[in-house]
This record gives C-alpha cells, structure tokens and sequence, in this order.
C-alpha cells in the first residue's frame, strides 16, 4: 500500500475555537513509495442543516391516505479552499516519507457555536484531498468545535437574582382551604457548564392539602426553522434535575435548598443561526396529593462561555493574554479575561445526563467547562 497514512492533526487537541481565532493544524502525509498526484488540497465548511417529516391522514373518495412532507433547509457560513501541494494542473510526484503541510483558517466574528440535536445541527470541518488523475481522490475529514462569545458578565441581567411567587387555593367537599404559597429562588439568571445552580424553594402550606414532593428540572429546548415550506419542529431535552422529596404536610412549612449541575452544552442563544434557535428552561413544582394540579415556576435561564465573576474582583475585562506557542498545545482561553478567573476544561457535549452528543463521524462538540465554588447539596427543613 503505497499511502500509509493520511491524517488531519489540530495544534489544538481539543479541536476548539472561539470566533476570531484563527484554526491551525497539519495535513500528514506518509508514503512508503513514490506516489502521482495532480494536488494536496484542504477544504474548509461551515454550515447548519436542519430536516424533519411529517405525517397526515387524509380521506379521499372513501379511502385514507398519508401525505408525508418533508422539511429541510440550510445555512452555509464558509466554504473555500486551499492548495498545499501542486495544483498546475500537470501530474506531480510526491516521494516517500512524511510529509506535513500546515494549514490555517480565520474564523469570522459571526459565527454561530456547534451544536448537534436530533433534527439539525451546525458542524465545521477540515478536509483533506490528495486529487489523483484518473482514480478516485483520497481523502480524510475532521471537525472542530467554533464557539461564540456569550460573556454574562457584559449584560447586569444575567447577574440579576430570580425569585418568583406563587399562591393556590384548593376546594375539598365545597370547602375552601387556606392558601398555599410557593416560593422560588435562584441568585442569578447566567450559569456556565460545570457550574451548580444553587436552588431555594419556599412552600408556605396553609391548605388543607398535603405537597408530596417538590422537582426541579433544567430543559434545553431547540426550535427548527424551514423556510420553504414554511414549518418549525421543537426538541426538549432535560439536562439536569433535583428532587426534593421530603412531603410538606398540611398546615406546615418547610424550606428546600439544593444545587443543579450543568453539564456541557451549548451556549444560548444561537443568534447567527437562522434556522436553529436554543434556549434553556428551568421549571420547578411542587405536586400536592390527590387529584390537585402541580404549582410550577417556569424561569428561562442562559447559558455562558464566560462566567460570572464575583463583586470581589475587577468587573472591567481586561485584555486577553497573548495565545501560547502553538508548539504548547493547550485549549485556547475565553475571549474575555478576568483577574484570577479559573481557565476552563473542554469536555464533550452531553445531550442528557450521563449520555454523550454525538454527530459527524462519532464527533461530539467540545464546550467550555468550568470549576467553579459550589458542589452538591440538597436540604429541606
């Protein structure tokens, strides 16, 4: 076999970039003989795709019938190209050995991050061609994780804390109880993966009505777009949850606290996609006994690739170290540095707990992940 290997290495393994940052990385070619070839080409792809069917029974002359429609659109933010080798249009021979041809992409500033879902996605990748005459071309592809700045630290909303109230009467045998008041809480509105959402519920029960237990649970929920025809599909997934499952009996009150995890996920808010849209929920209730609805809070909470910083440190960013020598090979920074801010780790997407995301190839987005104060605790008194 005259082509041993042929591979696309990343100066950064985690194969992660913020928009701005240029991508690096080599094309490796070894031969054990001499081989003939018109080129060595890269090319580069970014693009968003999004497709779904949908099903209707319909009557005619007596006899049903389904109509199925398909749904699918797509955005392409790149595409282009680059020769390493040859390229003349004449047949050029390359000899044995290892060869390393560096390549180089500038990410623009609008680029959405990747994402993977079950009806769509957002992928960028690397391929690498060996254009021969007269044959099928050789060639090896490799994905990488772009991600957008969403810094909470730019907008006081995300630093703003959430509480919410509610209150609900129950009938039983044309009696009315005493109100039930159902209080939630969390210290801000902007978390980033690997950081825990500190959870405070207040239950007030002055009903006759016993809560059997109390719930938590964080959806990410993903909104597909087609244009033509014109139609949207929804996927909810839940990432994270807490039970509280301490009852509160009639007449009492009790006070649950307790922290949620985020695993790695995409940011929010994928402004730059127009035919995929994500957002993050938190939905709490409490669930009385009997045949009485649930009292539930519904907040919409945002996910970061920077996280908040405490009031005891500089708020004012400062400017961005300087990347480290490639040769370094370690994951890039946030785009936004702040003093004393611990770096991230870059883990790999998971689409439910304990359960990966993966798209192209096996390929699963890597999103920064961080080590924050804050560790696993649940309470109710």
């Amino acid at each position: 076999m005259v082509l041993q290997d042929f591979k696309i290495i990343f100066d950064n393994p985690q194969a992660s970039f913020f928009i701005g940052e240029t991508v690096t990385g080599r094309l490796v070619v070894q031969l054990n003989q001499p081989k003939y070839m018109r080129s060595i080409l890269v090319k580069f792809r970014g693009e968003a795709n999004c497709a779904w069917s949908e099903s209707r029974t319909v009557r005619n002359n007596g006899e049903e019938e389904t109509h199925v429609t398909q749904y699918k659109d797509h955005d392409l933010y790149f595409e282009n190209h680059v020769t390493l080798f040859g390229g003349t249009g004449n047949t050029e021979v390359l000899p044995p050995g290892s060869h390393f041809y560096q390549f180089s992409l500038p990410l623009p500033n609008h680029l959405p991050s990747s994402f993977e879902g079950k009806y769509g996605h957002i992928r960028y990748s690397v391929k690498g061609i060996i254009d021969r005459p007269w044959k099928f071309n050789h060639e090896v592809m490799a994905n990488f994780t772009v991600l957008s700045k969403v810094d909470l630290n730019l907008d006081p909303v995300y630093r703003a804390p959430v509480q919410l109230e509610k209150s609900k009467y129950f009938c039983c045998c044309c009696c009315k109880s005493g109100p039930m008041n159902f209080i939630f809480h969390i210290p801000s509105k902007g978390y980033v993966p690997g950081q825990y959402i500190p959870v405070t519920v207040d239950i007030e029960n002055g009903s006759n009505v016993k809560v059997l237990y109390v719930t938590c649970e964080l959806l990410k929920t993903v909104t597909y777009f087609c244009a033509s025809p014109r139609s949207t599909k929804q996927e909810c997934t839940e990432i994270a949850h807490l039970v509280f499952d301490d009852p509160v009996p009639a007449n009492d009150s009790k006070t649950f606290t307790g922290q949620m995890r985020i695993p790695p996920v995409p940011p929010s808010m994928l402004k730059a996609c127009s035919i995929i849209d994500l957002d993050y929920r938190l939905i709490v209730k409490a669930v009385p006994k009997g045949m009485h609805g649930s009292l539930e809070h519904c907040v919409t909470v945002v996910i970061g690739t920077v996280p908040l910083w405490q009031s005891s440190c500089p708020q004012q960013p400062t400017a961005a170290p300087s990347a480290p020598p490639v040769e370094l090979r370690v994951a890039p920074a946030p785009p936004t540095a702040y003093t004393d801010m611990p770096l991230p780790t870059y883990e790999e997407c998971m689409q439910e707990p304990g359960m990966p995301m993966t798209g192209a190839m096996g390929y699963s987005p890597r999103y920064p992940t961080y080590k924050l104060p804050g560790g696993p605790s649940t309470a109710g008194n």
